[in-house]
């Protein structure tokens, strides 16, 4: 990864809040994104048919399905939770990323949090140590339940500079995995077994991401589920 913007850091005092705040591993919402915002939402990776994106709420029309808070994309297309091809299911586009949120969808939510962050403030972002273009050997990592994650800083919008460069010429674009500000106002998780991405913030936040029309967005809280098994109304 090359960015003059981003800085990596062996210093890892900016991430010791979030530990202390993350539920166990598995333990639904709250063992994806710490506690203690005063609201949460849940944004859903768009799927894509005829090279263009789709909302999980079209595929669940298209399926037959019932579009709520909780639903899970494999159920509404009627595979099973780690199978990628739906060519035979009820939907014939593709699944959204996993662990990834696009950049498109990236630059919408970086926008609004940009109204309820200090220009002046610094982003903290975890990228999960896995990915081999990151090269992370000999770095400090974050240490979180059964996921540890080397850390960046830099200003907001860097977050769209994050990914791989396989050639000068080539760049694969890849969201952070966790990121949040200097006064820890808010923090976005992208889970990198999951389709969605969770924000927790103030109302304000929360309310503005659920109003906007860039993003598919549904109110979340610490105690919901996200196992494969979870979405019950369409299981």
């Amino acid at each position: 990864m090359s960015s003059d913007r981003l800085v990596q850091t062996d210093d890892l005092t900016a991430a010791e809040w979030i530990a202390p705040r993350l539920g166990t591993f598995a333990s639904g919402v709250r063992g994806v994104i710490p506690a203690g915002f005063e609201a949460y939402a849940r944004i859903l990776h768009p799927a894509d048919s005829a090279d263009e994106h789709a909302r999980w709420s079209t595929v669940a029309a298209a399926c037959g399905k019932v579009a709520h808070a909780l639903m899970q994309f494999h159920t509404l297309v009627g595979v099973g939770p780690n199978e990628y091809d739906v060519d035979s299911a009820a939907w014939t586009g593709s699944v959204p990323d996993q662990g990834d949120l696009e950049p498109e969808s990236l630059a919408a939510l970086l926008d609004v949090l940009a109204r309820h962050t200090s220009p002046l403030q610094r982003s903290w972002f975890g990228v999960w140590e896995g990915f081999g273009w990151l090269s992370a050997s000999g770095y400090a990592h974050v240490e979180l339940p059964k996921r540890n994650y080397v850390l960046f800083s830099g200003p907001l919008d860097a977050a769209l500079e994050i990914g791989d460069w396989p050639t000068p010429e080539w760049f694969l674009p890849r969201s952070p995995n966790i990121f949040w500000p200097d006064d820890v106002s808010w923090c976005v998780a992208t889970e990198i077994d999951l389709f969605c991405t969770y924000v927790g913030g103030s109302r304000a936040l929360i309310d503005e991401l659920l109003a906007g029309v860039r993003l598919e967005v549904c109110e979340a809280h610490l105690d919901d589920p996200i196992a494969y098994d979870s979405d019950v109304l369409n299981s």
